[in-house]
């Protein structure tokens, strides 16, 4: 009689149930052993990743194997995503910085239960992930020495394969990455332009000088006027020359502050949106996870005939969206500290391009003066080379201010604006916690019923 269980073929799921019915009867086992009762709930398809394209699982050697990028610069989905990024962006009319548009923002994830009965819907979604297949050698047919592409992308267009659902909010994180990069060097080409005018001011001195040496009389022994004349246009240079040095700073000084009061408001307003909308999301999500989770326990005392099992396959459906919506914050997370990672070393390197900018305008303008200097020759008098040695250490002193903290967004500002406090986390929902004790109760159920029958013993030898 075993071997007859034993090799009866498995139950077809999807048999009509009034064939199901026949066989039953004739098998002599009660229609619940192996049938579903699904009349009252949208039919899910049994998965079939090689014959059903709607649930087919993703294979990440489609996007990677071959490592082609569609723009030129990215994977194919990546692509897409940053395409969507630059759509959220336009430029400030203030400051012509760059920023979220007014209409920019990211679809609503439903929060209502009926919504996710959908299974036609949903299921596809949900195998995109479960089914995962990674592909363990991507890039080994490219044998090109440098291909641009690195392990961050590939695990980008993991992601973006993995939750396409989540794609608009993965779009608005990088369009603040993009805002960084846009800005900053908008930041860097108008600060080097000022401190490349304020030169103008710094070599002025010397070239005055050189000016009032050409109409500056020749001394006479006794001669009272040709002394006054002189004075009078030493008094000349050294107004002038401290008006242009002091005028200097107070130009460089001012607009560094006003560029980067500017740039401040604009990285701290985009920094503040991110957040609301990654907050609003990752709150549905948790909240939903909430939602999932009870109605598991919900679907025996929902008032359904508890007899069948058409709440168990409902219950097994809430338990597979229970498992699917926090891994989807998990991801936000992973592609958050991805963008950031690509932001601070982005930072590193342009704030070095920069000041190697900002370097070179320095040494132009020491050359310019010291070449002034040189063409004085010996009509060169103290003063002028106090007031040239000034110029060079006021344009270093511009050259350090403009490379410095204070003048320039830090990192510890964005990750101090944009935050994290108040957002639901991965690691605060307890996934494992939540459907262990699923498990144990109902287990702990079976146990109990199967000690009210005697079903494991009295204990008495």
């Amino acid at each position: 009689m075993d071997s007859e269980k034993t090799n009866s073929p498995p139950p077809n799921r999807n048999e009509p149930p009034e064939a199901a019915l026949k066989r039953f009867a004739a098998e002599g086992q009660p229609p619940e052993a192996d049938h579903d009762d699904r009349r009252n709930w949208p039919d899910e398809p049994d998965p079939d990743p090689e014959n059903h394209a709607s649930h087919r699982a993703p294979n990440q050697a489609e996007t990677t194997r071959r490592l082609k990028k569609s723009d030129g610069s990215r994977l194919p989905l990546s692509s897409k995503r940053w395409r969507k990024a630059k759509s959220f962006l336009r430029r400030s009319q203030q400051s012509n910085y760059w920023k979220y548009s007014d209409d920019a923002d990211i679809e609503r994830e439903p929060e209502d239960l009926e919504m996710f009965k959908d299974r036609h819907k949903y299921d596809p979604e949900l195998h995109k992930y479960f089914n995962f297949r990674i592909d363990y050698y991507p890039g080994f047919e490219n044998e090109d020495l440098v291909d641009g592409i690195w392990f961050a992308d590939i695990n980008d267009e993991m992601i973006e394969a993995k939750f396409p659902r989540d794609m608009d909010v993965r779009a608005f994180i990088s369009a603040y990455h993009i805002s960084v990069r846009r800005n900053q060097w908008l930041s860097i080409f108008r600060k080097r332009i000022w401190q490349a005018l304020v030169s103008i001011l710094l070599v002025l001195p010397i070239f005055i000088a050189t000016v009032l040496i050409k109409t500056r009389p020749a001394e006479t022994s006794g001669g009272s006027e040709g002394s006054l004349f002189t004075s009078g246009l030493v008094s000349l240079e050294i107004i002038l020359s401290l008006g242009c040095l002091f005028g200097a700073m107070a130009v460089a000084r001012t607009h560094l502050s006003f560029l980067n009061q500017q740039l401040t408001q604009v990285m701290q307003g985009n920094a503040q949106t991110l957040n609301a909308k990654i907050q609003r999301r990752l709150n549905v999500l948790r909240q939903n996870f909430t939602r999932f989770y009870k109605a598991i326990s919900e679907e025996e005392f929902s008032g359904a005939n508890s007899q069948g099992a058409e709440w168990t396959d409902r219950a097994r459906w809430w338990t597979r969206l229970a498992m699917w919506n926090p891994k989807r914050i998990e991801y936000i997370e992973k592609f958050l500290q991805s963008e950031m990672q690509r932001i601070r070393v982005f930072r590193r390197w342009s704030d070095a391009i920069g000041n190697l900018i900002s370097l070179g305008v320095f040494f132009a303008q020491a050359g310019a003066i010291l070449f002034l200097m040189y063409r004085m020759g010996p009509a060169l008098t103290n003063l002028q080379l106090g007031i040239g040695i000034a110029s060079i250490v006021i344009a270093g002193w511009i050259t350090y201010i403009s490379t410095g903290k204070k003048f320039s967004v830090q990192n510890s500002w964005i990750k101090r604006w944009i935050g994290d406090d108040d957002w639901p986390r991965f690691s605060s929902i307890g996934l494992d916690v939540e459907i262990g004790e699923i498990v144990r109760r109902d287990k702990d159920r079976i146990r109990q019923e199967k000690m009210r029958g005697g079903g494991f013993g009295t204990g008495a030898s």
